[in-house]
């Protein structure tokens, strides 16, 4: 048992530096990679985005473009937590410490308790391949698609059985 856990910890330690990845169940993350986020509800079309629209470091959805406000980097932390990283931006997804913790926002990318994330598979055999997306700070809650408006907020939220809460990863070319 001792060398199974020595064997485990060699391939955390060395998968964030040489870029390989780690299996987290059915999910599949290479860190050297650049992804889109999407999710069950709003199909593949509309794509999580990290701001770059604006000035604001507002993550929202929108149309999917070939730009690297909307693709995403992922570093293996431990046990099949990531830190999440705009490709333009290159500032982490992270949550607000806050009574809620259900605040998204950027900041450089760090050591702290709101950056890491975790996917959790959907266990439907109808929602194969999407995930529930676990904030490390607020456990009990997952990203969400605020419904109202334009549909295009997120939030988390405690876990239902939402399809606005189900997301997918999709490869994506590198940035320009």
């Amino acid at each position: 048992m001792r060398i199974i856990n020595i064997a485990f910890l060699f391939v955390l330690l060395f998968a964030k530096s040489f870029g390989k990845s780690i299996k987290s169940k059915e999910l599949e993350i290479d860190s050297s990679k650049y992804y889109w986020i999407s999710s069950n509800w709003l199909g593949d079309d509309k794509v999580l985005g990290s701001g770059c629209w604006s000035l604001s470091t507002e993550i929202k959805l929108s149309d999917k473009e070939d730009d690297g406000c909307q693709k995403w980097k992922f570093t293996p932390l431990h046990d099949g937590w990531y830190r999440i990283t705009g490709a333009s931006n290159h500032l982490a997804i992270d949550v607000i410490y806050d009574d809620n913790k259900d605040t998204l926002v950027f900041n450089p990318a760090s050591d702290i308790l709101g950056q890491p994330w975790k996917f959790i598979p959907v266990e439907h055999p109808a929602y194969q391949g999407y995930s529930y997306l676990q904030s490390w700070i607020a456990q009990d809650k997952y990203l969400d698609i605020v419904n109202a408006g334009n549909r295009d907020q997120v939030k988390l939220k405690p876990k239902g059985n939402y399809t606005g809460m189900m997301w997918k990863l999709t490869e994506a070319p590198a940035p320009k």
